[in-house]
């Protein structure tokens, strides 16, 4: 067991030898962090940020494909309106 713990001392201190380099260079700011993790894809998700970005992805304005069910629901509302279209087309009055 002291061969482990020895092991992972040494390891963690040869970690912070080969970053305190890196970190003198580079200022640690908040902005940077903010930015790290803006680049990373991490971020603070509250209820109503996830609320809104499932709202988003729910919504036919989501950028990527089309989910088959609104693709169904899009093609059903359009038979449904062209059928009505003509229905009232054709009514004499």
């Amino acid at each position: 067991m002291d061969r482990a713990v020895q092991r992972e001392r040494a390891l963690k201190q040869a970690e912070a030898v080969v970053a305190s380099p890196l970190a003198d260079t580079q200022s640690l700011g908040p902005a940077l962090e903010a930015a790290r993790d803006k680049a990373l894809g991490r971020g603070i998700y509250g209820e109503q940020s996830l609320i809104a970005q499932f709202l988003v992805l729910a919504s036919s304005h989501a950028p990527g494909p089309k989910s088959v069910s609104s693709m169904m629901a899009e093609e059903n509302f359009r038979a449904a309106r062209s059928q009505a279209v003509a229905a009232v087309a054709g009514a004499t009055l």
